[in-house]
């Protein structure tokens, strides 16, 4: 099963900006429910996996408080012009998502998982361009909300989902969930 671990993102402010997003035809846009910031990305891997995952995130997120994030801005990658990702940014809280990132990559280094080559950037996909022509009104969405402000998010657990594709866009489910301490 193709999988992934994450903590959701989803705010009113996100909620209201996605119809103006799917008017651009080429997109794909990504549905309220499933608005998330992935910690990591793990693939596809056997159903008998699942728990020593999940026994890794407990351990990787012992210790870990519950904490809030900004969603500032939107952009693309890789970049406006050349589109291929639009994604609404991470303010403050950005760094306690990197701190999470990091200790999951330790976790799961142990079990075979290769450690992601690329820089982590914690972001929101809000979309995938599925068309060239897609590019123009891309940048014009991005140059009216580069600077939004767009909500805050009360992080208290990560989880373990599973990502199933369908023609009309991948379809999320919780496998797991581990929560994380109270400040």
């Amino acid at each position: 099963m193709r999988t992934f671990i994450a903590v959701d993102a989803y705010t009113e402010e996100l909620g209201r900006l996605l119809p103006e997003l799917s008017r651009i035809t080429g997109l794909r846009c990504v549905a309220p429910g499933g608005l998330h910031v992935t910690l990591k990305f793990l693939g596809e891997i056997p159903e008998q996996r699942v728990e020593e995952v999940f026994s890794a995130m407990k351990r990787a997120f012992t210790n870990c408080t519950s904490f809030k994030f900004r969603i500032s801005g939107v952009g693309a990658f890789p970049n406006p012009r050349a589109a291929r990702v639009v994604w609404a940014g991470i303010g403050e809280g950005g760094a306690e998502l990197k701190t999470l990132q990091s200790r999951l990559e330790d976790e799961l280094l142990g079990l075979g998982f290769r450690r992601e080559r690329r820089t982590y950037v914690p972001h929101i996909t809000l979309a995938r361009v599925k068309s060239p022509a897609a590019r123009r009104g891309v940048l014009r969405f991005i140059e009216a909300h580069a600077g939004d402000a767009l909500g805050e998010v009360l992080v208290e657990d990560v989880k373990l989902m599973k990502s199933t594709l369908t023609p009309g866009g991948a379809v999320y489910k919780e496998l797991r969930r581990v929560p994380l301490g109270n400040r």
